[in-house]
């Protein structure tokens, strides 16, 4: 005979709250412990169930308490007689369900990333049981349900989100816009200390990004951040929309116009910079008539290094011109990069020299030449991109 330790997820006279919670704790003590079970019967008021190994002596019962939904252990021989309970490495009660609820302890760990490979692994070594790749993706997704709340959850309470933040940050802006279903198809966040920060003390320019979601359900976090004067990064306002159009982004720079303005921020010394995306430049020209927009240096050479390899041997020309002061000095590279590149200085030269050039641009853009503060905001959200939205936010 072979004694197993034994765990007090199921106790004898033990009272759940109803069968489903009963069944839970059963599976999960079954998987921890390494056995199975074979149920005798089972119904809606009892359960009953055997060791899966003949002749063994483990057996539980349990009954519905009368006049409620409460489920109560009242016969346990919690003591095997069998040689070896867990006959395969295959355990029929490792559900996605009862391997949730136990990476759902461990998943409570912030600042880590639990792949399913080390997640198999860690099931592997902590309870012997070989688990298929998808098993432990849907048990995985299953614990982030159960910590973060579902998707479609999040969505729900949203605009109880977006109304409680208001009123926990004064002069916090937010708005959402659903369709005719009433399905949501932006929203925007604007924190009131960042606005008053930004107002009162930030430099006037603002540097717009957006970044793909990589949830259940996809979409585009748009965003715009400013510079404080210790040149900080301050996010300035949060935008979730189905994709980059457009409409979308017109929709955001609205709101941030709304925003500014109630705040009595001056519209018109405001330099707004981003990368060559099409829908951004319409909507800033929608929006913000009389706001200079400056283009992304880098993303301007990425551009070009696309349409000539040539582009990487003159890259310190480049440069050297987008961070000209004097206007001999940003001649005497494009000289250079016309003489060599003249298809790439053709490019340039359609652009508009005041979009990339520190000394042709229209409005002070100080020493941000690129949309680099924007591109870190979105590294430092590239796991949070995956969570339900109202977490995400």
């Amino acid at each position: 005979m072979t004694i197993y330790e034994t765990s007090d997820l199921v106790k004898l006279n033990q009272t759940f709250e109803n069968k489903a919670a009963f069944l839970m704790a059963l599976r999960t003590k079954c998987v921890t412990e390494g056995f199975q079970t074979k149920p005798k019967y089972s119904d809606k008021g009892r359960y009953a169930a055997n060791c899966i190994s003949p002749n063994c002596a483990w057996h539980i019962t349990a009954r519905c308490i009368k006049d409620s939904n409460n489920f109560q252990v009242r016969d346990l021989n919690d003591l095997h007689t069998c040689s070896n309970t867990q006959f395969l490495p295959n355990n029929k009660h490792a559900n996605k369900k009862v391997l949730g609820n136990i990476l759902k302890e461990v998943m409570k760990q912030e600042g880590r990333v639990y792949r399913p490979y080390d997640i198999r692994n860690y099931m592997s070594a902590q309870f012997k049981i070989s688990l298929s790749y998808h098993q432990v993706w849907k048990a995985k997704c299953y614990a982030i349900d159960m910590l973060r709340g579902s998707m479609e959850e999040s969505f729900r309470i949203l605009p109880l989100y977006l109304h409680n933040l208001k009123l926990c940050n004064p002069g916090s802006v937010t708005n959402i816009r659903t369709d005719k279903e009433n399905r949501l198809v932006m929203s925007y966040m604007s924190i009131g200390a960042a606005i008053r920060s930004f107002v009162h003390y930030g430099r006037p320019v603002i540097i717009v990004d957006g970044a793909h979601l990589k949830g259940g359900y996809l979409g585009t976090n748009l965003i715009a951040v400013a510079i404080d004067a210790n040149n900080g990064i301050l996010p300035l306002a949060y935008g979730i929309g189905a994709g980059e159009a457009t409409d979308h982004w017109t929709w955001f720079f609205g709101n941030l116009r709304d925003t500014l303005q109630s705040s009595r921020c001056c519209i018109k010394n405001l330099t707004i910079i981003s990368n060559r995306a099409v829908a951004i430049a319409v909507g800033i020209s929608i929006v913000f008539l009389e706001v200079f927009h400056a283009l992304c240096c880098r993303h301007l050479l990425g551009n070009l290094k696309t349409k000539s390899r040539r582009v990487k041997s003159y890259e310190w020309h480049y440069w050297k011109m987008c961070k000209a002061y004097r206007k001999s000095d940003f001649k005497y590279h494009y000289k250079i990069l016309r003489r060599r590149l003249p298809d790439s200085t053709k490019t340039l030269t359609d652009v508009g020299f005041n979009r990339w050039s520190r000394h042709h641009a229209d409005h002070v853009r100080y020493a941000y030449l690129t949309s680099n503060s924007a591109e870190s905001m979105n590294a430092l959200s590239v796991h949070a991109r995956k969570l339900p939205i109202t977490v995400l936010l």
